[in-house]
């Protein structure tokens, strides 16, 4: 009986030893279980904040993310009245495929910037809130186009010479473009403004990394300031070259300027249709891409002093870039076929000629080549462009065998042709797609400047 209590006694008490192991088993896993909870969301909350941190920040809740077109149309729009069109945003014509929104403000504070609608132009169009403003940028964007602002102007008297003003602007902008829902910032700093160089790239650096890759740049320097050289002269070129990775579109402002040295020390006059092939031959030669060049003129004689230069001397100047065309006495080294486009002071002025420039700018932006940029290389464009060149200087007698036929002449290597013009060639008759000079009929593909009509 003894033995058998103790046996029970034992079995009792190992029972409830085993269960407490249980109990404790338990606890211990459920204690891990949380443990490891809160680890998760811990490190789900770090990845949340690292996340919002380097992905682009959502603009009004509408930020249109696609790709810039490869040839666009850029004008600058006033928020202020000078005795052009004034107009509202979401009355700006579908030919401007960005909008440059003229200009920031600026306050007492070194590098902070400002914006509010001017009150005046609010007034000339009948009213103007900055609700609807904002609206106008959400819908503009909606439709695949693209609407910036721009820092300082000939009027800007912002200063950003230290880190301090660096931070400043990067935070003041960063605001602003939040608030309105712009898609980028253009910076036209005029004078000794674009001095302070490592502090400008510093503040659009920190711009670029709150919004992220898509976050647009442009510069519109003048040419003055475009130089490879110290000091002021040079000081946009070291801007465009500090932020070449992050820098979207560099237009040079090919007006108001004076005569220049360009590309392989070519007198570039001006004004001239070679001051502009020049000068940008040596911006895209001294280390931009064709990409992030555009040329920037005048829409009407009345928006610049001097360099206005007609829509069609415009076109030739792009066919010479675009194609590697002689053109006033220059010949670009290379062809440039995904040169950016053009950009225009300004839509406003454009408006008072109904528009004319945009329209055929847009046009001519419509008939320039799409090339896969992956594909494109220098070396390649270059000794694609000497064997057209060889195989030119091989064919051009094959004209002198035309005779023409009717009022069609027979095709010539050393004329320029026009939109329109029809020539014979080996018996074929084509038609010119934009202007060209010394491409044979014959040998273009659905890119090149001509088109079969009929045999002759």
């Amino acid at each position: 009986m003894f033995e058998t209590d103790n046996k029970n006694l034992y079995n009792i008490l190992g029972s409830d030893t085993i269960a407490r192991k249980k109990k404790i088993r338990l606890i211990i896993i459920g204690v891990a279980t949380l443990v490891l909870i809160v680890i998760i969301i811990i490190i789900i909350a770090s990845l949340n904040k690292k996340s919002s941190s380097t992905q682009p920040s959502d603009l009004n809740g509408d930020t249109q993310k696609d790709k810039l077109p490869q040839h666009m149309v850029t004008g600058y729009w006033h928020n202020f009245c000078n005795g052009s069109t004034n107009l509202k945003l979401k009355d700006v014509p579908s030919y401007y495929d960005m909008i440059c929104v003229a200009f920031t403000g600026n306050t007492a504070t070194p590098g902070e910037v400002t914006f509010e609608l001017d009150s005046y132009l609010a007034s000339s169009v009948g009213g103007y809130s900055k609700e609807e403003f904002i609206q106008d940028i959400k819908d503009i964007k909606s439709k695949g186009r693209h609407v910036i602002i721009s820092v300082g102007g000939a009027n800007g008297r912002i200063v950003i010479d230290s880190e301090k003003a660096s931070d400043k602007f990067a935070s003041s902008l960063i605001e602003i473009i939040k608030e309105y829902g712009f898609e980028g910032v253009d910076i036209d700093l005029e004078g000794s403004a674009v001095s302070g160089t490592e502090y400008i790239a510093s503040g659009l650096r920190k711009a670029h990394d709150e919004f992220g890759d898509d976050f647009i740049i442009t510069m519109a320097p003048e040419t003055y300031y475009m130089h490879k050289a110290e000091g002021l002269m040079g000081a946009y070129y070291r801007l465009a070259t500090k932020i070449k990775d992050i820098l979207t579109i560099c237009y040079p402002q090919f007006y108001n300027a004076g005569g220049d040295i360009g590309y392989n020390d070519f007198n570039a006059r001006y004004p001239s249709q070679s001051f502009i092939t020049s000068l940008a031959t040596m911006y895209i030669e001294n280390g931009l891409r064709p990409d992030q060049m555009a040329i920037g003129v005048p829409a009407a004689a009345s928006a610049g002093g001097t360099g206005y230069i007609s829509t069609d001397a415009l076109k030739e100047v792009i066919y010479s870039l675009v194609y590697k065309k002689e053109l006033d006495g220059f010949t670009p080294p290379r062809e440039y076929k995904t040169l950016r486009g053009v950009m225009t002071w300004s839509i406003n002025w454009d408006g008072t000629q109904n528009y004319a420039w945009g329209k055929s700018m847009s046009e001519l932006m419509d008939s320039l080549p799409i090339v896969d940029r992956g594909s494109e290389r220098p070396e390649q464009d270059e000794k694609k462009s000497d064997e057209t060149d060889d195989k030119e200087s091989d064919n051009t007698s094959d004209s002198s065998e035309d005779e023409g036929t009717g009022d069609i002449p027979a095709w010539d290597s050393s004329k320029a042709y026009f939109k329109g013009d029809k020539v014979v060639y080996k018996g074929k008759i084509y038609e010119a797609k934009w202007w060209t000079q010394g491409d044979i009929p014959d040998e273009q593909d659905q890119w090149g400047p001509w088109k079969y009509i009929r045999d002759a």
